[in-house]
């Protein structure tokens, strides 16, 4: 914003707002190709940034019913020991719970805990392969982000 000569400071916390609502950064951490796509999106006839009808126990609520619909299963209280990863594709085929249940995945495994806890559930084989592609590495070097929960859907 500063080098933009944005000097305003009520127009420099709306852009702050903005940028966090958005993406979860301050202006300063946020890509301007993101805030373009997000601004149009967000003045196109009929569309509102607003909090959903029932709450955010409503989203989950649905979320859960998408899930069961199409033969998901959620299970809470779950503590994982391991995520289960087929060598010869790289393909995650599990988790391993705490106490030795095998739950086998039939598409995907989905974990809502942070990188480092994930990472370190995967074999170390794993978090190799990741590396290797180029992509981030899965460990302790992942810089933490501020808490926030980023969800877009669309009707």
């Amino acid at each position: 914003l500063e080098a933009a000569g944005v000097t305003d400071p009520w127009l420099r916390n709306w852009f702050d707002f903005l940028a966090f609502a958005f993406s979860g950064l301050p202006s300063d951490g946020t890509v301007a190709a993101a805030m373009v796509y997000m601004l149009a999106e967000l003045h196109a006839d009929g569309a509102r940034m607003d909090y959903p009808l029932g709450g955010s126990g409503a989203v989950v609520e649905a979320l859960v019913r998408g899930l069961r619909k199409h033969g998901g299963e959620l299970r809470l209280r779950s503590a994982v020991e391991q995520i289960l990863v087929d060598e010869a594709d790289g393909r995650c085929t599990g988790v391993r719970l705490v106490g030795g249940r095998v739950v086998h995945a039939r598409r995907a495994v989905i974990s809502n805990a942070p990188v480092w806890q994930t990472a370190a559930l995967l074999p170390p084989a794993a978090r190799a392969a990741v590396r290797a592609t180029g992509s981030a590495p899965l460990d302790a070097s992942t810089p933490p982000t501020p808490s926030f929960v980023h969800l877009h859907l669309g009707i």
